[in-house]
């Protein structure tokens, strides 16, 4: 499945190009912003709109459509910064260090950061999952402690999820190693942000970013904001960092996944503006680009049927050991939550 006319405005929103090929109906228009909306990206690309030759604009009514999906994007992006602050603040008094993971952080590295549409909080919390969790214990509701992070009520508009690490691997072997590595840049802590909250800097945030979206292929579907985000994190990292997360990528088994992202983003954005982290390949490429555009951000726009077990075998070859080791590492999970009383 492929959307020429949405790619086109993916790229006027992006300045790869100035104008659509021919300009959109009204029907289309209805179309481009359905589709927007799917994929959690209507107050990014409202920027094509400031571009647009005035025969290809809009109509008054869609122009006000788009107005108020770029006012909302505005005040949550405002709202959710002043919850990221108020949440460092919290557990910095209490003798934390703390980080936000992809978000606001990520939003910073976009042209308008105030355009990237919110969503939660992801905060990464070093210190050991016991000692964080009996912290906030009888402070906060707790909801769902997971192997990497619970979910805690601090604020009534703004959802967060404390993380104990960043990310893992269903892959055991290659989750050691990834783990030692999140150790390593947890004794460093060289982070960026001068907001009041602190997030990592590009080269992290560019293998987290590939962590992400990897268990998010596999588990329920990724959507344009997760790709935009990798996008302008790949724009962003120095040749030295690129090398690193390269080296980083492969060494977790990310490679294959690296190429399949190098060939959405170069079918998406047009030109990619920067080297890609490894040589985009047609075919897994063009797979994940047909199930982000079904799927929409984290597959809530998902109509197929099949579930888990669909997307399990949908893409079994293409990330073989994550898929295989997936059924086996959720059922030690189950038993471990059970023994540590988190269920």
């Amino acid at each position: 499945m492929s959307d020429p006319l949405f790619f086109q405005l993916v790229q006027i929103a992006t300045g790869a190009r100035a104008s659509f090929d021919a300009a959109p109906s009204e029907a289309e228009w209805d179309g481009l912003h359905k589709t927007a909306g799917e994929q959690s990206v209507t107050g990014i690309l409202f920027r094509a709109l400031d571009v647009l030759p005035e025969e290809q604009m809009p109509s008054r009514d869609q122009c006000r459509r788009w107005m108020m999906d770029r006012t909302k994007a505005v005040r949550r992006n405002a709202l959710v910064d002043q919850r990221a602050r108020e949440l460092t603040e919290i557990f910095s008094a209490a003798g934390f260090r703390s980080a936000v993971l992809k978000g606001q952080g990520v939003a910073r590295l976009y042209p308008d950061p105030t355009l990237r549409q919110s969503g939660d909080i992801d905060l990464w919390v070093p210190g050991g999952r016991e000692k964080v969790l009996a912290w906030l214990k009888g402070r906060y509701p707790l909801r769902r402690p997971v192997y990497h992070h619970v979910e805690a009520k601090f604020f009534e508009d703004v959802e967060t999820e404390i993380h104990f690490l960043p990310a893992f691997l269903y892959n055991p072997f290659r989750n050691r190693w990834l783990q030692r590595w999140f150790e390593a840049q947890a004794q460093a802590w060289d982070m960026a942000g001068d907001d009041g909250f602190r997030y990592p800097k590009p080269a992290f945030a560019a293998l987290f970013s590939l962590l992400h979206i990897s268990k998010h292929i596999i588990n329920e579907g990724v959507g344009l904001r997760q790709v935009m985000d990798h996008h302008y994190i790949m724009k962003a990292l120095s040749e030295t960092e690129r090398e690193e997360v390269r080296g980083l990528a492969k060494q977790l088994g990310l490679t294959r996944l690296g190429s399949a992202l190098a060939f959405v983003e170069q079918e998406l954005f047009g030109s990619p503006g920067c080297p890609a982290l490894f040589s985009p390949e047609t075919g897994r490429g063009g797979r994940l680009m047909k199930d982000m555009l079904l799927s929409g951000n984290f597959g809530h726009a998902d109509r197929r049927k099949g579930g888990l077990a669909a997307r399990f075998f949908r893409f079994l070859f293409d990330y073989p050991s994550e898929v295989l080791w997936s059924p086996l590492w959720k059922t030690w999970h189950l038993v471990w939550r059970k023994c540590k009383g988190y269920l």
